[in-house]
């Protein structure tokens, strides 16, 4: 298992000194993270899904949309080069058991070359979540800053997108994030 505090061990999971000094985050204060596998995906679909209730979504509750989530995690954990997805963890399971905290996915997308990012492509932030019982204890930074340093590792990625909560948002500011001048805008097309 890779761990925050031992990013030697992995260099998909590394914070790199850059991202860690923008942040200005103590490495050993951070709690554990890992790639997320398996056996993680009953909680990536659950941490989702207390994401879109905070936010008010509509049908948040809805069993179909988290099925179709669930086979998701279970394709996109097999693609470790397109997609980063990382879990924060601690032993407060029963019996002292690892249990999740937390969750972030990094896409790698793929875009036409632009100026300011004339190699191409771009990154993509999404679904950063921390259970109620969790938070407040340093596990969204921890996982922000694991995808961060694999994006800056283990991807030619340069630019990262995300979209941002009202909560997330001082966060990712930390990080140098920033609004731009062209807000996200969204259609869904009726099926």
């Amino acid at each position: 298992m890779a761990r925050t505090d031992d990013l030697s061990d992995d260099p998909s999971t590394r914070l790199s000194p850059g991202a860690a000094g923008a942040a200005g985050i103590a490495r050993a204060a951070l709690p554990a993270t890992r790639r997320a596998v398996a056996a993680d995906i009953p909680d990536l679909v659950e941490l989702r899904r207390l994401m879109f209730e905070a936010m008010g979504s509509a049908g948040h509750a809805d069993p179909g949309w988290q099925r179709a989530a669930a086979q998701w995690f279970e394709r996109a954990l097999g693609e470790p080069e397109v997609y980063g997805i990382f879990v924060s963890v601690d032993q407060g399971g029963p019996d002292g058991r690892e249990r999740v905290c937390a969750s972030v996915v990094g896409q790698v997308r793929d875009a036409p070359p632009a100026p300011g990012n004339p190699g191409g492509g771009d990154g993509l932030v999404q679904s950063v979540c921390t259970y109620p019982w969790a938070r407040r204890q340093g596990h969204a930074r921890a996982v922000f800053a694991t995808v961060i340093g694999w994006f800056e590792t283990g991807t030619p990625i340069r630019r990262l997108e995300l979209m941002a909560t009202v909560d997330g948002r001082p966060l990712y500011e930390q990080w140098g994030f920033e609004v731009t001048a062209f807000p996200a805008m969204r259609l869904t097309l009726p099926r």
